[in-house]
């Protein structure tokens, strides 16, 4: 395992954005899955991934970021509907955003370029949210409404 983390290390930076674009990439896939889902205020773990138009379970190979988007034609393997362009969008912002912090200054820069997409995607969601639905807002649950 040391040695694999001193080749991870050595690596020079085109290799460091080269390994760090896949993670991107999944990372990117997951935080359009959690903008989606805290939007609708839906759990972001249950169920499992799904087209929203005609809920039928996504298979493996339809959850590989941007590629199975590229294979498919921007369209659901099983209805057919158009998959929206963010979806792509942000998983290749996502994957490039990481590729080049990583390639730019190492490893550290990339993990963090992560946290800060997560970060920004929960943030966004968040004001999106409370703009399109005015009068919900997320406020403590009162004494007598706890179990």
């Amino acid at each position: 395992m040391t040695e694999l983390m001193a080749a991870y290390a050595e690596a020079g930076p085109l290799a460091t954005g080269l390994l760090l674009f896949p993670l991107g990439l999944a990372v990117g896939s997951f935080s359009t899955v959690l903008c989606h889902r805290l939007a609708l205020r839906q759990s972001i773990v249950w169920p499992r991934s799904h087209c929203p138009h005609c809920r039928h379970s996504l298979s493996l190979l339809d959850l590989v970021p941007l590629f199975s988007f590229i294979c498919l034609r921007g369209h659901c393997r099983y209805c057919a509907t158009v998959i929206p362009w963010r979806y792509p969008a942000l998983e290749l912002g996502s994957g490039l955003f990481t590729a080049g912090c990583g390639f730019t200054a190492g490893w550290g820069a990339g993990f963090t370029a992560l946290l800060v997409w997560v970060a920004g995607a929960v943030l966004v969601t968040g004001v999106r949210s409370r703009r399109s639905q005015p009068g919900i807002a997320l406020e403590a649950v009162p004494e007598e409404g706890r179990k």
